[in-house]
């Protein structure tokens, strides 16, 4: 077992090519896989916090989600990565083909992979497969077994925190929402036809997040429009909290699809309005998983 992979890796992304009825589709996700190899070559790894895989066939979409964890045995020889004893039970994954349910594929077989390590990244290939880990902590336990119970390995708090996704819905993004991937939470929100919130900057971290704006609406005074324009009703703060796993529908605010995925996300998002006409008014958005 070489020592370099003895620890948690958290996936950066990867590709992988599957086939759709007999159409070769090349996936691109898992952003937020966790992987864990103690040194005797026990390996959990945990989709709790994974992105879907996605692609394109024929100009429509092919969504895979994975769900739960696989354990394994690995082994290294030359720069060549081995496994054996692979775990399937606590697995599953769902499918979807331009939007409607398909069956997913069969998990893949434990081929060989060549790899390379430091003390930061490890990326593996081979298979059709390309992926890249960075590292989450410098070490895991000495030993660990394959019979053991699958519970889905947690990123240290002291390498990179898997911060939360954003899920916003109001009355102007109606459902399903929208939902937002740090560090590109969103800077404008809008409450309904004639009121938003800008300006918003945030601040996040793997339990809550919350961000601070202006409320603005353009229907503060009577006239021509060229005479009312836009006016600071008062400043709102937001709050998120209560991160969760769950499959969210939503309509990605960058090309305006509506897709589901498995999602880590913050469960509650509310705004309190400061200062203004309501100070103290308090507004609870949708849930992502209601």
């Amino acid at each position: 077992m070489d020592p370099c992979l003895v620890g948690s890796w958290i996936d950066r992304g990867e590709s992988d090519t599957q086939s759709y009825r007999g159409t070769p589709v090349v996936m691109n996700g898992l952003v937020g896989k966790t992987m864990v190899i103690s040194a005797d070559g026990g390996d959990t790894i945990s989709f709790a916090h994974a992105k879907s895989l996605r692609g394109q066939v024929d100009g429509s979409s092919y969504v895979i989600t994975e769900i739960g964890a696989i354990t394994e045995r690995v082994s290294t020889r030359g720069g060549v990565l081995s496994f054996a004893d692979v775990n399937y039970t606590a697995y599953s994954a769902t499918a979807s083909f331009g939007g409607a349910s398909t069956f997913p594929p069969q998990p893949p077989p434990p081929l060989p992979e060549n790899y390379s390590c430091d003390a930061t990244t490890l990326k593996l290939s081979g298979s059709g497969v390309r992926a890249t880990f960075t590292r989450a902590t410098s070490s895991a336990p000495a030993s660990s077994s394959t019979s053991s119970s699958l519970t889905a390995p947690v990123p240290s708090a002291s390498a990179s925190p898997v911060i939360p996704d954003l899920f916003v819905s109001t009355a102007a993004i109606p459902p399903p929402g929208e939902l937002f991937v740090w560090p590109d939470f969103p800077t404008t929100i809008a409450r309904d036809d004639n009121d938003w919130m800008a300006g918003i900057t945030w601040s996040a971290g793997p339990q809550s997040a919350t961000g601070s704006g202006t409320l603005y609406t353009d229907l503060s005074c009577t006239g021509p429009a060229a005479a009312c324009p836009p006016t600071a009703e008062g400043t709102v703060e937001f709050s998120a909290t209560l991160p969760e796993t769950c499959i969210v529908t939503f309509v990605s605010p960058s090309t305006g699809v509506r897709q589901s995925e498995q999602a880590h996300v913050y469960g509650h998002l509310q705004y309190t309005q400061v200062s203004g006409s309501q100070p103290g008014q308090i507004v609870i958005l949708p849930s992502p998983c209601a």
